[in-house]
């Protein structure tokens, strides 16, 4: 379709564009500073949305998925700008109690340690704290905005509160009471110029046009599909019998292991960290791990992102003939990890899905969808490793990398230790020391709690 065949934008884009820009921008100057930095972003945001409408509109939860969208954005932004992910510790020079400070540097000190603590939060819990405690909105304002119910709201902000508890200890609500960013404000006249510049760039020539995809678009999956395989293959990996013992040798005395780094960015990617999981993949991926690559081909398939989905294809494509970036093993090879029960239908796929043979993968997640027909139960250690690895991992200060703690390897070690006893490891797990009891864990490792 050319500039001149394309419809203007229905009223449903129109409302949805008037009711969240102002939040997007706001949202977007936490992490970029500057007002013209978050315009560009945000415009970038919503021209992909505009392009994409049709197929947004048939997600599950379009809000949401818009969100997702909108911080991915706002990363490849800061990246373009700084070569490094947005690092939320610029806010410290931004805060309102910073402008009526009488001890100026002290108070940056303070911002400075509280938003390094927000750092170590899930992008989730990350994203409320930012739209609760630092922009001011409300709960239901909040859910609207993120694509989630408010009691969803209320209860991130209990858990990060929880989280920031254990690191920050009592300063913790002192710290938070002077984290109010300053926004300049964003008017009417604001938005409908904002509007006018999308339309402007959906109306420019079409770029010439690109090479044809070794996939044929009747192959790919649509966005909702992508979404959910990227989640099977996460949860298929996480829970095959040589997943979690790849963790404990992941940090060597060189480099991480491949292997390792696919499960920990599948990990990740089930505990709500996206940035986290896709730097992992890509490390993997780096090292000639095809499966981390299907990963990523997925991960941008789901957001819309055609052209990089592309190029993580044709990476698979040229990978899946490398040797394998996995040890050696054999069906019959006991291992120092009892696995949980998985349901019988999903565990004929559980081998051809964890390969790095990329080429069974497609066959492996249809076989997935199609076998399994309710939720799955969480694994009691799988449970265990998801509630402790984005925790573990952090922007160390002079690195720009998500790097895990000192002690991650020796800790992945303790959460699989064998049990001697016929006693599942569900009921001897060692938990991570910390002030309160990991209510998300307990949740997980219930019986009425799984993956679907």
């Amino acid at each position: 379709m050319t500039a001149a065949d394309r419809p203007d934008p229905d009223l449903s884009f129109t409302a949805f564009h008037q009711m969240n820009r102002a939040s997007y921008v706001r949202y977007a100057e936490t992490y970029l500073r500057h007002r013209q930095d978050a315009e560009e972003a945000i415009d970038s945001t919503f021209e992909h949305l505009l392009r994409t409408w049709d197929e947004v509109l048939l997600t599950e939860n379009p809000a949401a998925y818009a969100w997702t969208i909108m911080r991915n954005k706002v990363t490849d932004h800061a990246r373009a700008r700084t070569r490094r992910p947005p690092l939320i510790d610029e806010a410290a020079f931004n805060t309102v109690a910073l402008r009526d400070a009488v001890d100026p540097i002290g108070q940056i000190t303070e911002s400075l340690a509280l938003f390094r603590a927000l750092r170590q939060l899930t992008d989730r819990q990350q994203d409320v704290m930012v739209m609760t405690y630092l922009q001011g909105l409300n709960a239901p304002e909040a859910a609207a905005v993120l694509g989630m119910s408010s009691a969803t709201v209320r209860s991130t902000v209990r858990h990060s509160l929880r989280r920031l508890r254990e690191i920050l200890g009592p300063d913790r609500d002192e710290f938070l009471s002077r984290a109010r960013l300053i926004s300049a404000p964003y008017t009417q006249a604001d938005i409908d110029a904002a509007e006018a510049r999308v339309l402007a760039r959906l109306h420019t020539p079409d770029p010439a046009p690109a090479p044809v995809p070794a996939v044929t678009a009747a192959d790919e999956p649509t966005s909702v599909e992508a979404a959910q395989n990227l989640k099977n293959l996460c949860a298929a990996v996480v829970t095959h019998t040589t997943a979690l013992p790849t963790l404990r040798t992941f940090l060597t005395p060189q480099l991480p292991e491949p292997p390792g780094a696919r499960v920990l960015g599948c990990i990740l990617q089930l505990a709500e960290s996206e940035e986290n999981a896709r730097f992992w993949w890509q490390y993997a991926a780096g090292a000639g791990d095809p499966a981390a690559s299907y990963c990523l081909y997925l991960h941008h398939r789901a957001l819309g992102e055609h052209a990089p989905a592309r190029w993580w294809h044709e990476q698979t494509e040229l990978l899946q003939n490398t040797p394998s970036t996995d040890h050696p093993h054999t069906h019959g090879e006991q291992h120092d990890t009892r696995p949980d029960d998985v349901p019988p239908a999903v565990t004929t796929a559980l081998h051809e899905v964890s390969a790095t043979d990329a080429s069974l993968l497609p066959t492996a997640l249809r076989i997935l969808g199609a076998l399994r027909t309710g939720p799955a139960p969480v694994p009691a250690t799988v449970g265990a490793v998801i509630d402790y690895a984005p925790a573990a991992i952090g922007y160390v200060d002079d690195f720009d990398l998500p790097l895990t703690d000192p002690d991650f390897t020796d800790h992945i070690r303790t959460l699989i230790a064998t049990d001697p006893t016929p006693i599942r490891i569900r009921n001897r797990l060692q938990p991570r020391p910390k002030a309160s009891k990991p209510l998300i864990a307990t949740a997980r490792r219930h019986r009425t709690w799984a993956w679907g």
